[in-house]
């Protein structure tokens, strides 16, 4: 096949250009996130062809389907969804093409691109969190993730300025999401709490329990959390299981000033941050 002159080689730069399904696919997403329907992911995990590992499972907090692309965006998620004033999280979000586009091309930086289909990409934030201020107002957050901040100048730095652009014409913020802020060992007790979730539990009762621990803690710290936890049922007169069901959700709804660096585990004592 003979080479295509210079004359007629589309600069990507000039124009978007996009696959007829991806557009399809933006606006019939766009029109379900509009919609009150349940929030679907954009990109879809069986949608990927990319390494790594996936993840799609059911969170208790949203009661949906959650969608995530790596191990490392699993951590982000759970780090977020269990802050205790965020209401929802939206994972994969798609921004929309022509104005990142446009974003791009006044930066003067090129839209994501396939240069062997000669189409864009488009563009999505990895999450964008809903939570609630100190005046009781709901506000949004976005937030991409990466392992690590990224060297500038890079490429990974202009796709992230744009993201950061596209959220600031609608004044939302956005914060790159690192590893530096998620610790191994917080990821770890979230995992451990969530399974007795419960959003059943009132407020007020997990609080004065959180008290109550909290008061026994003091005059027991080198107790280890099992043996503490029996004291706690004993002081109420309940079972244990009921003490570990409380605990876990006070930790969840960020009652317990708890170190993020040391993992609870139920043989060892706690650590208070």
């Amino acid at each position: 096949m003979a080479a295509i002159p210079k004359s007629r080689v589309r600069n990507p730069m000039d124009k978007l250009e996009l696959r007829e399904v991806d557009r399809k696919r933006y606006e019939e997403w766009a029109a379900n996130s509009e919609s009150n329907d349940l929030y679907r992911s954009f990109v879809r995990v069986g949608s990927t062809m990319s390494l790594g590992r996936k993840h799609r499972f059911w969170c208790d907090k949203q009661q949906r389907i959650v969608e995530l692309m790596s191990d490392g965006e699993l951590r982000a998620y759970k780090y977020l969804i269990w802050q205790p004033n965020v209401v929802s999280i939206k994972e994969q979000y798609a921004l929309n093409p022509v104005t990142t586009f446009n974003i791009a091309k006044r930066r003067k930086v090129m839209h994501p691109y396939s240069y062997k289909q000669r189409v864009h990409h488009i563009m999505s934030t990895d999450f964008l969190v809903t939570s609630v201020n100190e005046d009781g107002v709901c506000v949004q957050h976005a937030y991409p993730y990466k392992i690590s901040e990224p060297s500038r100048p890079s490429r990974t730095a202009q796709k992230l300025d744009i993201e950061a652009e596209f959220w600031a014409l609608r004044n939302v913020p956005s914060t790159l999401l690192t590893d530096n802020q998620i610790s191994k060992e917080w990821f770890l007790t979230l995992l451990f709490c969530e399974l007795h979730y419960d959003n059943q539990l009132q407020f007020s009762h997990l609080s004065d329990f959180s008290h109550k621990l909290l008061g026994l803690y003091q005059q027991n710290p080198w107790l280890s959390l099992r043996d503490l936890l029996k004291k706690a049922a004993a002081s109420m007169k309940t079972h244990y299981f009921d003490a570990e069901r409380l605990f876990k959700n006070a930790v969840l709804q960020g009652l317990l000033p708890l170190s993020q660096q040391k993992r609870v585990r139920l043989n060892e004592a706690l650590l208070l941050g």
